[in-house]
């Protein structure tokens, strides 16, 4: 029994927390982090054009948000903002991808993002499709200029260069985490009023059901969701799980691989069963969490396990019981005649 206690005390393990004054002194992590960063702005034009392939009717109702208001004044007509938008996001992403290492184009490409943002958002409702590259520009926009002078680079450099990065990550993240809250919030007001939520075991079944006939798509996996309900129901569970505890992989980065693949099957699972597109959030996902630079440290998958959110705790709490009670038996006295 001794044996096996110490089996179940090895395989119990607290999960590693991330440490950025630790992982400085890892040269090989952050020259990950510098490749991804790059990886970053040589993507960036990729986003800039699908922008200008975006179709945008200025359309009499026009109400500017943002950085359009200070320039809606020099424009007579809205279409004209329109395709200055795209022109300029378009070059100063360009110009971003080949000078990255320069605070003026790193500037550049996120006023950017920002005015791409405000002016979809300025020609009817919010837009999310600008959200996660003006998250991620904003947050590199201070990174030590260590891209070609690594090795001269001091290790509070190194640090404050993972910080923004890992700051880049914190801000996709809340919104995750944002979105997770506003599903179980609705999902509970709408019980409250004796409605069918999308946490009802039919509720994404009649979600799509209703979804499908206006966007005139033919999606059989949208079908298929509609005639089993209980896939689409475990689907929403998963993604709400996802959501929810999106912050925790920040602190737990053993998890940010898992969460990246969790979310990337999210938004593919959008487009299968609702035909709704997330390129931008898809691609800022791949390059900071299924390619995060913090997966290059070795975890195991034990650690994985218990670091995983209400899993890893039930998991330990487990352990727990049965280390309890192998000690209860193991500790017995054989009974005298």
């Amino acid at each position: 029994m001794s044996i096996m206690r110490k089996k179940i005390s090895r395989f119990f393990q607290t999960p590693a927390r991330l440490s950025l004054t630790a992982a400085a002194k890892d040269e090989l992590l952050v020259r990950e982090t510098i490749s991804v960063v790059r990886c970053i702005y040589a993507c960036m034009p990729l986003l800039a054009y699908l922008f200008y392939m975006m179709r945008i009717e200025a359309r009499s109702l026009f109400e500017p948000v943002g950085p359009v208001v200070w320039i809606e004044g020099f424009f007579a007509d809205p279409q004209d903002i329109i395709t200055l938008t795209k022109l300029f996001l378009l070059c100063t992403t360009l110009l971003a991808a080949v000078l990255y290492r320069w605070f003026i184009a790193r500037l550049a490409v996120f006023l950017g993002f920002v005015m791409a943002q405000a002016t979809t958002s300025s020609f009817g409702g919010l837009h999310h499709e600008m959200y996660f590259p003006v998250f991620v520009t904003g947050a590199l926009l201070f990174v030590p200029s260590i891209f070609t002078t690594f090795e001269k680079s001091t290790h509070a450099q190194r640090r404050n260069f993972l910080l923004f990065f890992w700051f880049a990550q914190a801000l996709c993240m809340v919104s995750y985490a944002i979105a997770g809250f506003h599903k179980i919030r609705i999902g509970i007001e709408q019980w409250w009023m004796g409605e069918i939520s999308t946490l009802h075991v039919e509720g994404a079944a009649y979600m799509v059901a209703d979804w499908l006939p206006r966007i005139q798509l033919d999606l059989p996996l949208g079908e298929y969701l509609i005639e089993v309900p209980m896939a689409g129901f475990l689907a929403v569970l998963g993604v709400v799980y996802l959501q929810l505890f999106a912050m925790w992989p920040l602190i737990y980065p053993s998890l940010q691989r898992i969460w990246g693949f969790g979310l990337l099957l999210f938004h593919v699972m959008n487009y299968m069963f609702l035909g709704v597109v997330f390129t931008e959030m898809t691609l800022i996902v791949i390059l900071l969490f299924v390619y995060s630079p913090f997966a290059v440290l070795s975890y195991s998958s034990r650690e994985q396990l218990f670091a995983l959110p209400i899993i890893g705790q039930c998991a330990a709490l487990g352990l727990w019981l049965w280390q309890r009670i192998s000690s209860l038996f193991c500790n017995q006295k054989p009974v005298s005649s």
